[in-house]
């Protein structure tokens, strides 16, 4: 079944679209004949933007002539259980021109899009887009994080009292996702630091100032996701561990009472059976039976209560 992502303005037309405004070109839900043609058009290598369409791209900045090419996963949330994944958002840059590509139409991403218009197309412009995508994804990932610590603890409440295998599993798929953005963020943190030191970039003092904000956001993240998601690990373990003794518990408890249950079972398949026995005739053998047979399940009973604690 395939994932829907609810994180998609309902301004946008579903489908491959390519919009411009002041030297920033944004290409979303790209086919084979666009992707194609774009690079054609920035005479770029076809490779890199068809891996843009690869869900499980990693994070990473190359150049090539006088292009910058960088890919940043970003969080996107979706529709089945209101949990997140990652989404590659490409990016290449040149000179007055900014190119990205996605194939998600992030609400975020459509904003700055509109924003970016009112500028004049210039390499300082495309520079400050760049600064305001990778703020906006910094931001993006701060609620995602936010999101599934809010996640965990309603989950863990609701496995105290429940203890349910559909719990359990909602609660992996948060520590799933913890990890992945923790993976990812540490190749976010490594593309906007080399972008800060790009010598083609020629950031200005104010703008690689905020760049080296943005890596020590980026980083604060990173930690936090880190956190969490060694935190869901041990988690896990935790609820594991409880599992299991609950099992053994339970086991322990039948087996008690099927111990406590058998001195009556015996006597009475003894007393049962067709062969003489002794006693048989005397009337007041069957209360004998029934009296002993119960008071030593009693005294046995009360041995795995109080002296064993298995009851």
């Amino acid at each position: 079944m395939s994932t829907v992502l609810k994180d998609t303005p309902q301004a946008l037309p579903a489908g491959p679209q390519r919009l411009a405004t002041a030297g920033w070109i944004w290409l979303y839900q790209p086919d084979t004949a666009s992707l194609q043609k774009l690079a054609a058009e920035l005479d770029v290598d076809e490779d890199f933007l068809f891996d843009t369409l690869d869900p499980d791209e990693n994070p990473r900045l190359q150049r090539e002539d006088d292009h910058l090419l960088g890919i940043l996963p970003v969080p996107v949330r979706r529709d089945d259980d209101d949990g997140w994944l990652l989404r590659p958002l490409g990016f290449v840059l040149q000179g007055e021109t900014l190119v990205t590509i996605s194939t998600v139409q992030w609400t975020f991403l459509h904003e700055l899009f509109a924003t970016a218009g009112k500028d004049t197309a210039s390499a300082a412009a495309q520079r400050r887009n760049l600064l305001r995508i990778v703020q906006a994804i910094t931001e993006i990932y701060e609620q995602a994080l936010d999101d599934l610590v809010q996640r965990m603890v309603r989950l863990e409440e609701l496995l105290d009292s429940t203890q349910s295998n559909d719990d359990m599993f909602r609660l992996l798929e948060v520590g799933k996702a913890a990890l992945q953005m923790h993976a990812a963020l540490a190749g976010n943190v490594a593309v906007v630091f080399k972008l800060s030191r790009h010598r083609q970039l020629a950031w200005e003092k104010d703008e690689k100032r905020r760049l080296n904000l943005l890596v020590a956001d980026l980083q604060a993240v990173h930690e936090r996701a880190e956190v969490l998601s060694r935190t869901m690990n041990s988690t896990m373990d935790a609820y594991g561990g409880m599992v299991q003794n609950n099992i053994n518990h339970g086991l322990k408890v039948l087996t008690t009472l099927a111990l406590v249950l058998y001195i009556p079972a015996l006597l009475a398949t003894l007393y049962g059976v067709n062969p003489p026995i002794p006693l048989q005739d005397e009337p007041w053998i069957f209360w004998v039976i029934v009296i002993g047979s119960f008071s030593l399940s009693g005294l046995m009973a009360a041995v795995f209560r109080y002296r064993l604690r298995w009851i």
